[in-house]
C-alpha cells in the first residue's frame, strides 16, 4: 500500500509540473493495477494540458486495460498487490469511478464519443458497486462528466440512480 500511494504520490507531483516522461516511468513502477490506472489517467490529463491529445487518449486505453485485469483478481490477489482489502462491490465503484475520469479526460480530449461510451461503462459498473453515500457520489460524478460531454439523456438516466439526498440535490 505505502510503495503504491508513494509512486503515486510522486506521479501527481511530476504531472503537475509538467514532467509528463517522468510520470509515465513513475506510473510503470506501480505495482498494483488499480492504483496504476488512476495515476495514468493523472498522466493523460498532463498530456492533455501538454496539447498531446493523441498520446493522451492512448494513456487511457492503458488505463482501463489495467483496472480490466484488476478487476477478475482474487481478493487474495489484490491484497497482495495493494496491501488493502477490496470487495467486488468496492472493485466495481473503483472501475466506475476510473472511467469517469476516463470519461472527464476523453472529453477534454475532443473525444466526445468515446467519453459518452465510457461514462456509460461507467454508469453500468456503479450500478454493479456498493449501495449508499458511494454509489451516489461515484453516480453524482458521473451526471457531471456526462453533462461535460454533452450527454443530457444519460446524465438524467444516472442522476435518476441517485438515493443520497445530499447527492441528489447536486
Amino acid at each position: 500500500y505505502v510503495k503504491n500511494m508513494g509512486l503515486q504520490s510522486v506521479e501527481q507531483a511530476q504531472t503537475q509540473i509538467g514532467d509528463v516522461r517522468g510520470a509515465q516511468r513513475t506510473t510503470a513502477l506501480i505495482p498494483s493495477l488499480d492504483t496504476k490506472a488512476f495515476a495514468e489517467v493523472d498522466v493523460a490529463r498532463a498530456q492533455v494540458k501538454a496539447g498531446d491529445r493523441s498520446g493522451a487518449l492512448t494513456t487511457l486505453q492503458a488505463a482501463l486495460k489495467d483496472i480490466d485485469a484488476w478487476v477478475p483478481l482474487t481478493d487474495a490477489q489484490k491484497v497482495a498487490a495493494c496491501g488493502c482489502g477490496i470487495d467486488d462491490k468496492e472493485t466495481f465503484g473503483h472501475k466506475a469511478s476510473l472511467e469517469e475520469e476516463v470519461g472527464e479526460v476523453r472529453t477534454a480530449a475532443g473525444d466526445i464519443a468515446g467519453a459518452r461510451a465510457i461514462l456509460v461503462a461507467a454508469r453500468n459498473d456503479a450500478e454493479k458497486s456498493s449501495s449508499g453515500w458511494s454509489f451516489s457520489y461515484t453516480c453524482n460524478n458521473i451526471v457531471d462528466a456526462e453533462l461535460k460531454a454533452g450527454d443530457i439523456a444519460g446524465a438524467e438516466t444516472t442522476a435518476a440512480l441517485i438515493t443520497n439526498p445530499t447527492y441528489r440535490a447536486s
